[in-house]
């Protein structure tokens, strides 16, 4: 994550009463592992002069390596500046943030919503059991939006059904509802998705020869429908390659199901499951997950770890070349994807 702090939101910030959110956000910008800072002073001189009367600012000076980006106040606004970044987290003063975040899909915090930071530390686990549904559709999902410009998910079994109309069927009912409750309302600037999966061992070749002949079609209806509740440009990739765990990576966030994403099937659950939300900046002291690559230990994973990790298996996968003789079949348009680049 690049973290862009204002100094004049720092000056702002130090000056106001302490509270258990501001105690939160302190923390965060002076822990290293937060991710790379940039703050918009001259020199460090002139950082260094300022430090001496502000304790954020020392504070960021003995915690962490700061570098300098006087102009990024201006770069933020150019619609290049988000080609290849994949999560950008501004702390910034200018009076049109909320503009800026509707219109590139980032957060932007300033001394006035300081709220927003909520997002940052909170985390959700939402149960799912069949003989008591708390829900019949995906709508739920508007309460875990959030800004974004990317996203990719990964389930094998979105693609699952043995022909094009049942497919569709089940796209309907899950995976589009979910994009369209989750993806946001409005950008400037492209936004990217990438959905990877493929079939089980057990209906492998039945449905690699349909998916074969469908996967273009399957691309065009996803567009269409999503073309219908956004106005924005969509770049869609489908990749057909096992991924075994079911994720949705955003920016920003981590989304982990414990069952396909396919819960509904007209309108009723059918399948006991959780669905875990954790912001990528919330580390969690104790999380271990068991589908983690490297070997894990008692000692801490953080949340970022595990979404980069999902990141990398990815990219992996997106970088072959698709082949029918292998684990990557095919691909219905070039991937293009800022969490992958």
């Amino acid at each position: 994550m690049e973290i862009y702090i204002d100094r004049l939101f720092i000056e702002k910030f130090a000056h106001q009463d302490s509270h258990p959110l501001h105690d939160k956000l302190r923390l965060f910008l002076r822990r290293p592992q937060t991710g790379k800072k940039f703050i918009n002073f001259d020199s460090f001189e002139e950082f260094k002069e300022a430090a001496i009367e502000n304790p954020v600012l020392e504070m960021l000076i003995d915690s962490s390596p700061l570098s300098l980006r006087p102009n990024f106040q201006t770069e933020m606004r150019e619609a290049s500046f988000y080609d290849s970044r994949n999560s950008v987290l501004f702390f910034n003063e200018e009076e049109d943030s909320d503009e800026l975040e509707a219109n590139f899909g980032c957060i932007f915090i300033n001394s006035d919503s300081l709220n927003k930071a909520h997002f940052l530390f909170n985390w959700h686990l939402i149960p799912f059991t069949r003989s008591n549904p708390r829900y019949s559709n995906w709508s739920f999902m508007t309460q875990l939006r959030h800004p974004c410009n990317a996203l990719v998910i990964t389930d094998n079994y979105l693609f699952a059904k043995g022909s094009y109309e049942k497919n569709r069927t089940q796209l309907d009912e899950n995976l589009l509802e979910i994009l369209y409750n989750i993806m946001p309302k409005t950008l400037i600037i492209d936004f990217h998705l990438t959905i990877i999966g493929s079939p089980t061992k057990q209906i492998a070749d039945k449905e690699y020869v349909f998916l074969e002949n469908y996967l273009n079609r399957i691309h065009e209806y996803l567009i269409d429908q999503l073309s219908k509740k956004f106005k924005y440009d969509i770049k869609l990739s489908i990749v057909i390659a096992p991924f075994h765990d079911r994720n949705i990576l955003t920016n920003y966030a981590w989304l982990n199901s414990g069952n396909s994403f396919t819960y509904f099937e007209d309108g009723y659950l059918h399948s006991n499951t959780n669905l875990m939300f954790q912001p990528v900046t919330h580390a969690n002291s104790t999380y271990n997950p068991f589908y983690h690559s490297t070997h894990q230990n008692e000692e801490s994973t953080s949340v970022s770890e595990v979404w980069e990790n999902i990141i990398v298996n990815c990219q992996k996968l997106t970088r072959q070349t698709p082949r029918a003789n292998s684990n990557f079949k095919f691909l219905s348009a070039p991937c293009v994807n800022r969490l992958l680049s």
